[in-house]
Order: structure tokens, then sequence, then C-alpha cells
């Protein structure tokens, strides 16, 4: 039997795909805006907090029957204080911060809370703070909210979820292995 397929998506797609809802125009950054919301994230980065780490490369393999799923992806910034890791994920905007509400931005939540998710898988941890920042682009002024889940809070809201995209992307990999062996047998 031949190796199994590797199947890879970014945090951030597969939170967008599985959790898009509202109107993301308002934050999505292009052109002049592109830049500025690069500063928004460099400035909140280079707070001066102690140990504070930028563009974490996160990975972590779920395995499936004809093929694993590898979800990746970089946080914003991770710290420890005070004994609880912290993870960051920010957004810019131009509007105001102080009408921001998460749930209308679920893909927001879902981003970040994913990479705090894979962080406990792979680091074995009980629990994490989930710090979502949002940054107005020319005043700079930010919101920040904080959550503090365990890992059984995040592998209820993103477990099943993501096992059905597995389980989904699983399927669509048998069909093709079905399709490639009708196919040799006509020579192709």
């Amino acid at each position: 039997m031949s190796e199994k397929a590797l199947y890879k998506i970014n945090v951030r797609t597969l939170a967008e795909y599985l959790f898009l809802d509202g109107n993301l125009g308002s934050m999505a950054p292009a052109g002049k805006s592109a830049q500025s919301g690069m500063k928004a994230h460099k400035k909140m980065q280079d707070r001066g907090i102690e140990g504070y780490l930028a563009e974490v490369e996160l990975v972590y393999l779920f395995p499936g029957e004809r093929l694993d799923l590898e979800i990746s992806g970089r946080a914003d910034g991770i710290y420890e204080k005070d004994g609880l890791i912290h993870i960051e994920e920010i957004k810019s905007t131009r509007r105001e911060v102080s009408e921001l509400r998460p749930e209308e931005y679920p893909a927001h939540a879902a981003q970040l809370g994913i990479y705090g998710w894979l962080y406990c898988l792979d680091r074995h941890l009980e629990r994490i703070s989930l710090d979502l920042i949002y940054v107005h682009r020319r005043s700079q002024q930010q919101r920040i909210f904080s959550a503090v889940k365990t890992l059984a809070d995040l592998e209820e809201s993103y477990g099943p979820v993501v096992q059905a995209f597995l389980s989904w992307q699983d399927r669509q990999e048998g069909y093709r292995q079905d399709l490639r062996t009708e196919l040799s047998v006509f020579g192709f």
C-alpha cells in the first residue's frame, strides 16, 4: 500500500472557510492600507513584553484514514505572563475600535482559537489566554478581547469541525484513489 496523502491548510484559510460570517470589507487591507496594517502589527509586536515571540509558526498533523491533515500558520505573538501562555491575533482596521465586537467576525476568533488549540496540543497545556487585538490603522488605538480557555474548551469548539473537514478531505482522497485505479485499467 502506498503512503498516505498529505493535505495542507493554513489556519487562517481554514478559519475563514469554516467560520466566515459578516462583512470583512472594512477589515481587509489593500494598497496603502496594507502598509499601515503591517505597521500596526509591528508596533503591537514591539511593545517590549518580556519573552515576546512574534510570528510563531505552529504546525499540527491530524491523521486520517487515507490522508493526513496538516494545519499550520503563524501566531502574531506568544508570551508568558504570570504562568499563563498568551497567544495574540492582531487585526488592523479602519473602523473605530470602540465599535468592534468579536462576534461580528467569527473567523477572527476561530483563527485565534485554532492557534491556541494547536499550541495546547503541541505543548500539552491545559489552558491558555487568547488575546484578540484590534488596532485602528491611523490612530493606533487598540481594543483587546481576552479569554482564558482550557484545552477541553478548545477541543469542543474546534475538534468536531476540524474532524468533519478531515473526514470530507479523506472521502475526497478515496474518490481520487478510486478514479486513479479505474483510469489505470485504460492505461492512464
